[in-house]
């Protein structure tokens, strides 16, 4: 979450200022009750079971984003939760940056949060490479 906050916060001003678009994808939730939950989970009141069905799934993301302060306006893309195709397609799991140009190439790719993720390094990214 604080990762997700930082990096929304930041997009969100570079998206005002730069013709470029964002998409969120909401794979599964990290740290399900019947999973491996975090005490942060609790003191969050975020605490969820393994969704069974895409719709609550579904409902996972939009309470997560409601939850957020600066909420990045941007489409959210949610897997199924009977292929987790798009988990696969990313190796995504519990969070990732992805940059893909208006080609449809991925140029940047973050490491797999939270410890190998940087909300700063696709900053940087983006501020080199926006023409």
């Amino acid at each position: 979450r604080k990762n997700f906050k930082i990096l929304s916060s930041s997009l969100k001003a570079t998206q005002s200022t730069h013709a470029i678009g964002f998409l969120n994808l909401y794979i599964r939730e990290a740290h399900p009750v019947d999973g491996w939950q975090l005490d942060e989970n609790k003191e969050d009141d975020v605490c969820y079971l393994k969704p069974k069905t895409t719709k609550k799934r579904a409902s996972i993301a939009r309470r997560f984003l409601d939850s957020l302060e600066n909420n990045l306006k941007a489409p959210f893309l949610i897997d199924d939760v009977t292929t987790n195709a798009l988990e696969s397609q990313f190796d995504a799991m519990p969070e990732k940056i992805i940059i893909i140009n208006d080609k449809h190439e991925v140029v940047f790719q973050s490491g797999i949060g939270p410890y190998q993720y940087s909300a700063e390094k696709a900053l940087t990214f983006l501020k080199n490479n926006l023409v």
